[in-house]
C-alpha cells in the first residue's frame, strides 16, 4: 500500500476519533455537575463533559480563569473553515482540526464562549491531570 497525505489523514482521524471516544468513556465514570454556574446557560454547560466541568468549577473558584485546558471540541458536520476560525475568535487555540474533532487548548475563561457556539455539540478534557 503507498502511503499518501491523504492515507495519513484518513489515519490522524481514525486516531482523534478513537482518542475522543475513549475520553468520552472515561467521562462517565464522573458525575456531571447539576447547578449550571454564573457564566454558562443550561444548555452550553451540558455541553462540557464532566472532568472540565470540575477542572473550570476549580480553576474560577481559585481565581485563575487564565488557566489552560487540553480538549477537544466536537463540531456539527459538515466541519469546515469557518468553524475553526469561529473556534478561534472565541479563545479555543486550535492544534489540529480533522472531521468533525478539534484539538486544542482554551482559558477557563473562554470555556463559556467556546461551548456555546451552535455548531459545538461537545467540550472534553483531553487529559486528566
Amino acid at each position: 500500500m503507498k502511503f499518501t497525505h491523504k492515507t495519513g489523514l484518513s489515519i490522524l482521524i481514525a486516531a482523534l476519533i478513537c482518542v475522543a471516544f475513549s475520553m468520552s468513556a472515561y467521562a462517565h465514570k464522573v458525575q456531571p455537575v447539576q447547578e449550571v454556574p454564573d457564566g454558562f446557560e443550561a444548555y452550553t454547560w451540558k455541553k462540557v463533559d464532566p472532568h472540565l466541568q470540575q477542572a473550570w468549577i476549580a480553576a474560577k473558584k481559585s481565581g485563575a480563569m487564565d488557566q489552560k485546558f487540553e480538549c477537544f471540541a466536537r463540531v456539527r458536520a459538515p466541519a469546515s473553515q469557518g468553524d475553526e476560525n469561529f473556534l478561534q475568535s472565541k479563545g479555543f487555540n486550535v492544534r489540529i482540526f480533522a472531521g468533525t474533532i478539534a484539538r486544542g487548548s482554551v482559558a477557563a475563561a473562554n470555556l463559556p464562549a467556546v461551548a456555546a457556539l451552535p455548531f459545538v455539540q461537545k467540550v472534553t478534557l483531553a487529559t486528566n491531570n
